[in-house]
């Protein structure tokens, strides 16, 4: 795995843009009623940047909130009563 330098990470971030933004058009003149895996590159691309910046993205948020309310003791205390009053 290389290391890359700031300008090398932008350029890259760059290259992978411009391709998904040209198998995008790619698709549409051919008549594709999908996008040709534009989406999907563009999330990797999305997804890279939260990496490395260390930020958790959109559709991570969930589990995180989640493991962040069972880190709570107030929300072992809230289980625990929830299971006692429960049928």
């Amino acid at each position: 795995m290389a290391d890359l330098t700031d300008g090398q990470f932008a350029d890259l971030i760059d290259a992978v843009t411009r391709e998904a933004e040209r198998v995008r058009e790619n698709a549409a003149y051919s008549g594709d009623r999908g996008d040709g895996g534009a989406e999907r590159m563009l999330h990797g691309v999305n997804t890279f940047r939260c990496g490395m910046n260390r930020r958790v993205p959109e559709e991570w948020r969930k589990h995180l909130n989640q493991m962040q309310r069972e880190a709570d003791p107030e929300f072992a205390e809230y289980q625990r009563l929830k299971a006692k009053f429960e049928d």
